[in-house]
């Protein structure tokens, strides 16, 4: 977050001008898998309300294992100011069972709402 006053301040605006609302999170993959490693992804998008000042955009994607009280950060795989794309590689052997939670969190600290789904192999 040691970035988000001089990305603000570059752009000629105040940290009161980060949107206030939290990012939302979807799974795109799904819960059956067939490729290995497998590839999770998603979208995450924030937006800025109906304030055409508003800072708006997702900082990161979090993931974490059922169990586990590690959040690991997902690799961003696009961007723009409202939406980004997002993926993780995972053995779904180390999964196993397992129920995979997603959240995103905006520039402001935002953070959306726990998404999980429990993935399996298919054939």
């Amino acid at each position: 977050m040691k970035f988000l006053p001089a990305f603000c301040c570059a752009l000629g605006l105040s940290l009161s001008s980060a949107s206030a609302a939290a990012p939302e999170i979807d799974i795109t993959t799904p819960s059956i898998v067939r490729t290995r490693p497998a590839i999770i992804s998603g979208t995450a998008t924030d937006t800025a309300e109906t304030d055409p000042v508003a800072v708006a955009g997702v900082k990161e994607v979090l993931y974490q294992f059922e169990g586990d009280k590690r959040w690991r950060k997902a690799l961003i795989t696009s961007t723009d100011t409202a939406s980004t794309t997002w993926m993780i590689e995972i053995e779904l052997e180390t999964a196993r069972g397992k129920r995979i939670y997603f959240r995103a969190v905006d520039i402001a600290g935002n953070e959306s709402d726990v998404r999980g789904l429990r993935f399996r192999r298919g054939t």
